[in-house]
């Protein structure tokens, strides 16, 4: 038998553990690989587009930058989200991947704080760390890192958050940290809304901590956050009116004063949230959360040790009030956000980065106050009888920490499979996003509308994009008339591709006998069907539906069609699939013929398909009615 020694198990604990705490990092960057897209979505239409686009065309003014953007002024998130876009030709999958390690530097933060409090080894370190690194990348908040631009500007508000509660902590006997910690903390106003509240918990943070000069220390943080809030609201200016201005703020307080119930559940529905999105369960596990964190400062109450645990209450107060404040902001106020006497809420999966600290800050802190108390029993030494077991404070924080642990282990599981499932929506959206987007010329408005509700600047600045190479327009367009027609042996009689409806009409294998009618009324032509590479057996490059042998229109490829992996008994054709969309505006009346063009992997050619299926394009099905099939135009394919 091969004698394992001490060291040598000890090795292999810590590479376990480390493997362990790794796969979430790891989960991150593939949940993003799989499910973002490289398209500008929504408010990036307002900012960053129109913003690398001036600095190409010599009119960019930086004072941009710091403009109003809904209710916060993200100067310094901008700037970093910018200066990436300017690096990487506007590449929105680049600017998910940066902020999700901005997300994940936060996180190494947190553990770093928890080794500054306890005297512990690696592995313990890591072993506690576990269920954090866990619940943080959980596939549900994952999504905040594959939609909007939030996904860069939260994070980075985080960090400098952090920051500065871990150099106020240090200001203890220091000027100089505080100095600094007042920078971080104006670096934390302007990367997003939320950020402000890091004045609030800073004063919270400075009150429970000792330190020298306390009083002058505390008068420095107000009159800095006065300064700040005068510059913020004042001098820059704020809107009046609007979701986001300073008549709907009011509204929001005003619907506390009058609502203060109502408030206090959505409150807890947005601390339940952190465990579970669904309205009504969420609303009990906050208020099982809530009642955890007073229980933990009760049974600890003659042993809190504020001014060593500042820092954590620092967090847990930021994370409080960011939480408040969405609660205040989304849960209804009788203008915007729906009715203001709400009582199921939980906030939209792009604010879990503003939620999720509480439950993390408490279980820190049950923890450290566990361990603490088992130091102080060590000390006193002796056995507890059965019937004083949960009497003392050990047993109790023991007893607290199995209550937060199981909250963050059902938080999650039960975010597991809900963000998978939002994900692929998301990401079935931002595809056909991203298709609207390279067919810019050739869409609806109401298609278009889905990158951003104001079509014409949607439309004007999809024209910039791909003048400048900017975002999907920086690799080269691919078009099948740049390509030459593949030898007949390898072209497909049919078997190997198929369109098989156009709109609703169900095209039958069958040889048509009449065309297919499309209303002028409609306004938009849908293409379906399935494709892939006859040579291979494999799925295609791209997919182009021919229209009379004169427009290419692009398609959709990579739809799930498991019908056709299973008759050709191969897994790898199961993302076969191709959906066109057009505005049938760029038809004239009359008949038409649409063939498919098939580009292989190798884009080496192309070939075309061997159905041709005809439509007519009519202001009226009676028009239609004896229209020819017109197949011989295209002669024999």
């Amino acid at each position: 038998m091969v004698k394992i020694s001490n060291n040598q198990l000890k090795a292999f604990c810590l590479s376990l553990v480390l493997a362990m705490s790794l796969l979430p990092f790891i989960h991150g960057f593939h949940y993003i690989d799989i499910y973002a897209t490289n398209v500008p979505y929504w408010d990036q239409w307002d900012t960053i587009v129109p913003w690398v686009i001036q600095y190409h065309e010599g009119n960019f003014h930086i004072f941009k930058l710091i403009g109003q953007q809904c209710d916060s002024r993200p100067f310094v998130s901008n700037a970093a989200i910018f200066l990436a876009s300017l690096f990487t030709d506007l590449d929105i999958k680049f600017l998910f991947y940066l902020g999700y390690i901005c997300y994940a530097v936060c996180i190494i933060f947190i553990i770093y704080f928890i080794k500054s409090d306890i005297s512990i080894d690696c592995t313990t370190l890591l072993l506690l760390s576990i269920p954090i690194f866990y619940y943080s990348f959980n596939s549900y908040y994952m999504l905040r890192f594959i939609q909007n631009i939030g996904s860069v500007q939260y994070p980075i508000m985080l960090l400098f958050s952090l920051a500065t509660i871990y150099l106020l902590y240090r200001s203890k006997s220091s000027y100089s940290f505080l100095l600094i910690s007042i920078l971080t903390g104006i670096l934390c106003t302007f990367s997003f809304a939320a950020g402000l509240s890091i004045w609030f918990a800073g004063l919270g943070q400075l009150v429970i901590q000792r330190m020298n000069n306390k009083g002058s220390k505390i008068l420095l943080w107000i009159g800095s956050a006065l300064v700040v809030f005068y510059i913020y609201y004042v001098h820059l200016g704020f809107k009046s009116t609007g979701p986001h201005g300073m008549s709907t703020y009011s509204s929001f307080l005003e619907s506390l004063v009058h609502y203060p119930m109502q408030k206090f559940l959505c409150f807890m529905g947005t601390l339940g949230a952190e465990v579970i999105h669904q309205k009504e369960i969420a609303l009990y596990f906050g208020l099982i959360i809530f009642l955890t964190g007073i229980a933990l400062v009760v049974v600890n109450r003659n042993s809190l040790q504020l001014n060593r645990f500042s820092k954590w209450y620092g967090t847990l107060m930021f994370g409080t009030l960011t939480s408040i404040e969405v609660a205040l902001a989304r849960s209804g106020d009788n203008s915007y956000f729906g009715s203001p006497d709400t009582i199921f809420f939980i906030p939209d999966a792009r604010h879990s980065l503003a939620i999720f600290l509480p439950l993390l800050c408490i279980y820190i802190l049950t923890i450290l106050y566990a361990r603490n108390a088992a130091a102080e029993d060590s000390h006193h030494g002796g056995s507890k009888g059965l019937k004083t077991l949960f009497q003392d404070r050990k047993s109790q924080n023991l007893f607290l920490l199995g209550i937060v642990f199981t909250l963050l282990s059902l938080g999650i599981v039960l975010h597991t499979m809900p963000g998978f499932e939002a994900a692929g929506l998301i990401y079935s959206q931002q595809t056909a996003n991203e298709y609207y987007l390279y067919t810019y010329h050739i869409q609806t408005d109401e298609n278009l509308k889905n990158l951003n509700p104001t079509v014409d600047a949607v439309r004007k600045n999809a024209a910039l994009l791909e003048r400048y190479n900017l975002s999907i327009f920086s690799n080269d367009l691919l078009n099948p008339d740049d390509l030459s027609l593949i030898n007949e042996t390898h072209r497909s009689k049919g078997t190997y591709a198929r369109i098989e409806s156009i709109n609703i009409n169900i095209i039958n294998s069958t040889t048509q006998t009449a065309p297919i009618v499309i209303d002028l009324e409609n306004g938009e032509v849908e293409i379906t069907g399935w494709a892939i590479d006859k040579r291979s057996e494999e799925p295609a490059g791209a997919v182009f539906i021919s229209i009379d042998n004169e427009i290419n229109i692009p398609s959709i490829y990579g739809l799930e069609r498991p019908d056709v992996s299973e008759v050709f008994n191969n897994e790898d054709l199961r993302h076969s699939g191709f959906r066109a969309v057009f505005s049938s505006s760029i038809l004239t009346p009359g008949p038409h013929i649409a063939v498919l063009k098939i580009i292989p992997e190798s884009k080496d050619g192309y070939y075309l398909s061997g159905q041709t299926v005809d439509f007519v394009y009519l202001e009226s099905f009676e028009e239609a009615a004896n229209a020819p099939l017109s197949s011989s135009r295209w002669g024999a394919v």
